[in-house]
This record gives structure tokens, sequence and C-alpha cells, in this order.
């Protein structure tokens, strides 16, 4: 069994063949409706603990669900900001387009909210 799947049976408390229906609850790609937020995934290529196709088929599930979406994958990336300078470059940089897409949404929602309550 994959690392990422030893630690998700000890978070869990079951493996998935026992206890399907509490993966699936615990499982961010099913809870995806045309309401879930605007959504910016960060994921390494090299992620030993999560494939990348996970954020893949969230980043997708999303899209088809009408919900904005950016996945930036990082080459050389593993589950966190380390590698070599090159790539915590790249990670920096992902970092940048995520704190300006909070920006734009949150600041953008905020604004909205303030307009509403003075009418």
């Amino acid at each position: 069994m994959p690392v990422v799947g030893n630690l998700l049976v000890d978070f869990l408390g079951k493996p998935y063949d026992e206890a399907p229906e509490v993966w699936r609850e615990a499982s961010p790609l099913f809870h995806v409706s045309s309401t879930s937020a605007p959504t910016f995934i960060i994921h390494g290529d090299k992620d030993p603990l999560v494939p990348v196709d996970q954020s893949q088929r969230l980043a997708e599930a999303l899209r088809q669900a009408g919900v904005e979406v950016r996945l930036v994958v990082v080459e050389g990336m593993g589950h966190g900001l380390n590698g070599t300078p090159a790539v915590r470059e790249k990670a920096l940089r992902a970092l940048e387009d995520a704190l300006a897409f909070f920006d734009r949404h949150l600041k953008g929602q905020a604004a909205a909210s303030k307009n509403t309550k003075g009418a």
C-alpha cells in the first residue's frame, strides 16, 4: 500500500475496502458542487504522498461544476515547499499566484458585501 494509503488508514480508522463510505466522505472530490468556492491548488509532480492525479481529478470536477479553479503543478516539487533552489523558486511563484487569486476572490467578495450592507 502506498505511504498515503497507510496514513489515511491511520487517520480514517479503517482501510478503504472495509469502509468505502468513510473514505468517500473524507474526499473533497465527492463534495464538489456548483456552490463550491473558487479553488487554487498547488501540487508537486514529485509528491510521494499524494499522486498528482488526485489534484487533477479535483480540478476537473470543479470545472465540470462551473467553479473557477486553478491548478499549478510544480515540476520537481514533492509534498511541501522543498527541493532545489530552482524548485523552491517555482513554488514561491505559485504561492504568489495563489495570493493574487485569493485577493481577487476574497477582497472582491468583501467589497461586494460592504456595498450591500449600506443599501
